[in-house]
């Protein structure tokens, strides 16, 4: 090994060209770079993704963007903003790929006529309407259960316009077509009337915040990184040319990590495009180790080449440790249910050894070609740290400040509940999430929960039995606290019955044959005009049908009491009613994700004992093994017990920055052990002097690995990615706190053990 690194500093052209032919193989798969903005790709195969693509293939796929109209007037219910609604509702219809449209004027409103039934839209003229039909109509609409709680507020101030596509979610060309067409209605329907709101939503919504996010954090946040670290990293390194080879590595590495996932074929999920960025910072982690200790070299007397040499050599073994144990932290992902996370996993982990292999091999030979900068003065001796000196003196204080705060972290890590929800993925400011906020103050919920209820045999539906129980649960649904909406087809055939018996109030219930229930249902069918048929709410045999309930945002503890409790309701009350899962893309999301962090967090205890293995395989003593394990646990259970007073909430961007962090943060302790270890044993040092050695050997490259890692993921809070935004607060503050901890509670508790770690 030391005969090919000196050949590689020996021959700087050769090792450079090879270490780009090399890297050449995966960069070429960035032309097959697949990355993906559908939330269920990222999710993969997993039961709740098949079972909610076998729903949508009996009734509709989920592809719905909804414009949530919302007036500062008195009511929605004018001439001039009903004309306007009519008009989105009417010009929709071009949009691309449109399979529906929903809106209150386009209403299906169905009465009686002798022994036929009517059925036209609830608003077809209205420029044309006196303001008696106005009210007329907004009563109508106002108490018709299939209306509110879904395209209206029981107030009449807030409408929605509901439009289903068949785009594919990775088509974003069509996507921005879509969207771009709808902003122009938009903006003509706002120009109408000056009291009008606007706001997007629904599952195409979060779909388009996801694609912007990613835009955004592309266009943005990570070139704002790159130069950010590029000045730290020349500041740090008082060097151009250094700071643009340990550049030059860190972008090949991410760049490998990013065609690798070309090159093997598979598709990264929009959470999941941030690990380009990671395996960037991370890659720097090694560099900033080489480089700093060449510098120090040099600034010792050393010749250039000599200096980069005896830096490689010295940091080889920390370099392959760290590197090592932070790609089983990241392999650690392979236990999550998500297939995103697990290719997250390896695709980063991957990318991390890449960097490995090229801070030994290219870094060096770029090195070679840079000028180092003139030493300043030339130092003397050890030098005098004084936080080194203060734990050389004072080594036990470190570990009683220590105590107090790890006692406490456990504390307030009891209290964290474990919670997830995809439509909490974005940032409070995005578009998205402020119309969200409107949805969910003004007209429903943000949950949608769908079931298909079989009656086991064909036209099934008409049974008189059948619709009594499904009555029954719709009315067990709404009287539940939490739910905004019911859609169930029994409520189109109490309104038949009245219909077919001159509109009297006493008829609004379930008709009481068989017969009768399925000509009322064949009649309705033939009034319906093209793409506003029943094909999304009863199959096609008309067995079963598919029931859509809307809830509030629910912490997903109480979502799977509820779910629990509509389960035992149908047990018990509709035995003979076959009932699928209950799914729904929001639902489906957030009881998967919860259900998956304990998978993670098992993966983590996995990531913690195979790194133990290796840390003490590596250093061939258990004192440092264990020393390794207590400056992990330490920082992380710091940095979480300061989320938990903030947040006080778990989910899958914690679990994943557990996992990812385990890996990271052992890095500190692996280099300041092994100068020490050096020092002890080779050097002759006592443990006071081998935390003199340590300090002024590597606590500048430890210093500016951590202030260079805590930028690059500190800046992740502004991404428009709540995931990302958490994973970088998580990672930087546990960084922080492992710094902290590396420079007192490690060498205090090296100091403690006097005969020190190389006796």
């Amino acid at each position: 090994m030391i005969a090919a690194i000196e050949w590689i500093v020996g021959h700087p052209l050769i090792a450079i060209a090879s270490s780009l032919l090399v890297c050449s193989v995966f960069l070429l798969g960035l032309a097959n770079f697949q990355p993906s903005i559908s939330a269920r790709a990222y999710m993969g195969d997993i039961p709740f993704t098949r079972q909610l693509a076998d729903l949508e293939e009996t009734y509709s796929e989920d592809r719905s963007l909804i414009v949530v109209i919302a007036t500062s007037g008195e009511t929605l219910f004018t001439a001039e903003i009903l004309q306007a609604i009519k008009t989105f509702t009417d010009t929709a219809w071009g949009l691309p790929t449109l399979r529906r449209v929903d809106s209150i004027t386009n209403f299906q409103y169905s009465r009686g006529d002798g022994d036929d039934i009517i059925v036209e839209d609830l608003v077809e003229s209205p420029r044309s309407m006196s303001r008696e039909d106005l009210q007329n109509v907004q009563e109508i609409a106002r108490n018709d259960p299939r209306l509110v709680g879904y395209l209206l507020s029981a107030d009449a101030r807030t409408a929605a316009i509901n439009m289903n596509f068949t785009v594919d979610f990775d088509e974003f060309d069509t996507l921005r077509e879509i969207e771009s067409a709808v902003d122009a209605l938009i903006q003509d329907l706002l120009a109408v009337d000056q009291s009008l709101a606007a706001h997007k939503s629904g599952y195409l919504g979060v779909t388009l915040g996801w694609l912007h996010a990613i835009e955004k954090d592309a266009r943005i946040l990570y070139s704002s990184t790159m130069v950010i670290i590029f000045v730290g990293l020349c500041v740090f390194f008082r060097s151009i040319g250094l700071g643009m080879a340990t550049l030059m590595l860190a972008v090949l590495a991410a760049a490998c990590a990013a065609g690798s996932t070309g090159f093997f074929g598979v598709v990264i999920g929009a959470p999941a495009i941030v690990g380009i960025l990671m395996v960037f910072m991370l890659a720097l982690a090694d560099s900033i180790h080489v480089v700093k200790v060449a510098l120090l070299r040099v600034a010792q007397g050393m010749e250039q080449r000599e200096a980069i040499l005896a830096s490689v050599l010295f940091n080889l073994r920390p370099i392959v440790i760290t590197s090592v144990t932070t790609a089983v932290g990241f392999l650690s992902f392979l236990f999550s249910d998500y297939e995103g996370t697990r290719i997250f996993g390896c695709y980063v982990a991957f990318g991390v050894m890449v960097a490995c292999i090229l801070s030994l091999t290219l870094l060096p030979a770029l090195m070679s070609f840079c000028r180092f900068p003139v030493p300043q003065k030339k130092p003397a001796g050890l030098g005098r740290n004084p936080l080194a000196e203060f734990v050389i003196r004072y080594p036990w204080l470190p570990v009683a400040a220590a105590l107090p705060m790890l006692i406490g972290s456990v504390h307030f890590l009891r209290q964290v509940e474990i919670n997830d929800n995809p439509i909490h993925y974005m940032q409070e400011w995005t578009d998205f999430r402020q119309g969200l906020l409107v949805v969910e103050e003004r007209l429903t919920g943000s949950m949608e929960i769908m079931f298909e209820l079989s009656s086991g045999e064909e036209e099934g539906l008409s049974q008189p039995e059948f619709m009594r129980q499904v009555e029954s649960f719709a009315a067990w649904l709404r009287a539940r606290e939490r739910v905004r909406f019911v859609n169930v087809y029994t409520d189109i055939m109490k309104r038949l019955n009245q219909n077919l018996n001159r509109g009297l109030q006493d008829f609004y219930k379930l008709p009481e044959s068989r017969e009768l229930a399925a000509q009322y249902l064949l009649l309705y069918e033939l009034s319906l005009p093209y793409g506003l048929d029943l094909t999304h709410q009863i199959n096609l045999d008309k067995s079963a049908t598919r029931v859509v309930i809307v809830i509030d945002d629910t912490p997903a503890t109480e979502l799977l009491a509820f779910l629990q409790g509509v389960e035992e309701w149908l047990r018990n009350n509709a035995p003979a009613i076959t009932v699928s899962k209950p799914t729904g893309s929001i639902v489906q999301m957030t009881i998967a994700t919860f259900e998956t962090v304990s998978s993670m967090m098992y993966g983590a205890a996995v990531a913690l004992l195979v790194i133990g293995i290796i840390v003490l395989f590596t250093f061939r003593s258990f004192y440092p093994g264990l020393l390794c394990m207590i400056m992990i646990f330490a920082p992380l259970l710091v940095s979480y017990g300061v989320w938990s007073v903030i947040s006080g909430l778990f989910d899958l961007s914690t679990a994943i920055a557990l996992c990812m962090v385990i890996g990271i943060v052992v890095d500190n302790a692996v280099h300041f052990i092994s100068k020490f270890q050096h020092a002890a044993r080779e050097l002759g040092h006592d443990p006071g002097d081998s935390i003199r050695f340590t300090f002024h050997t590597v606590g500048g490259a430890i210093f500016s690995n951590a202030v260079v890692l805590c930028a690059g993921f500190g800046i992740l809070y502004f991404s428009d990615f709540k995931s990302n935004a958490t994973m970088g607060v998580l990672t930087s503050l546990s960084l922080a706190t492992a710094l902290i901890g590396t420079f007192t509670l490690l060498p205090a508790l090296l100091m403690l053990r006097r005969r020190g770690v190389g006796a």
